[in-house]
C-alpha cells in the first residue's frame, strides 16, 4: 500500500510472496515456500503450472562462437536479448522452475521458488556442444 500510494505499482502475487526479479531469472519466498510446505500456485512468477503448458513442440537454434551464444534462431542478437528471448520462449513450458534449500548468510535453512527458464535452457544447450 505504501509503494502503491507513491505511484509504484506492485502486483498482488508481491503482496503475499518477496519476488525478486532479472534478465537472469526470479526468485521468490513468503507464504507457505517458508513454511516448509509445497509452493502453491499462486506462487508463479514467469513460468506456467504443467496444466497449461503448450501441447506443441518448441524447436529454437542457437549459434555460439567460441562458447558464446550469438544468434537465436538465424537472429544475431547480443547476449542480453538472447536470454530476455529464451525466457519468453521457455517460460511457457515450465522450464527452470525449481525449490532451493540452503543455508542462508546467517546460518539458517532458507527455502526459495526460482525460475530461470532462459539460463536454465542457455546452460543446457552449452553443455550440448
Amino acid at each position: 500500500k505504501y509503494l502503491e500510494e507513491r505511484g509504484f505499482g506492485v502486483r498482488a502475487k508481491q503482496q503475499a510472496y518477496t519476488i525478486n526479479e532479472n534478465l537472469l531469472g526470479l526468485t521468490m519466498s513468503g507464504g507457505e515456500i517458508d513454511r516448509w510446505e509445497a509452493p502453491g500456485e499462486g506462487a508463479r512468477g514467469w513460468c506456467a503450472p504443467r496444466s497449461e503448458w503448450p501441447e506443441q513442440a518448441l524447436t529454437v537454434t542457437l549459434k555460439f562462437v567460441e562458447g558464446e551464444a550469438v544468434e537465436l534462431d538465424g537472429k544475431a542478437l547480443p547476449g542480453d536479448q538472447i536470454l530476455a528471448q529464451l525466457n519468453k520462449l521457455f517460460a511457457p513450458y515450465g522450464v527452470g522452475r525449481g525449490v532451493y534449500t540452503g543455508d542462508t548468510v546467517i546460518g539458517l535453512k532458507g527455502r526459495i521458488v526460482f525460475e530461470a527458464p532462459g539460463l536454465v535452457s542457455l546452460l543446457a544447450a552449452h553443455r550440448a556442444l
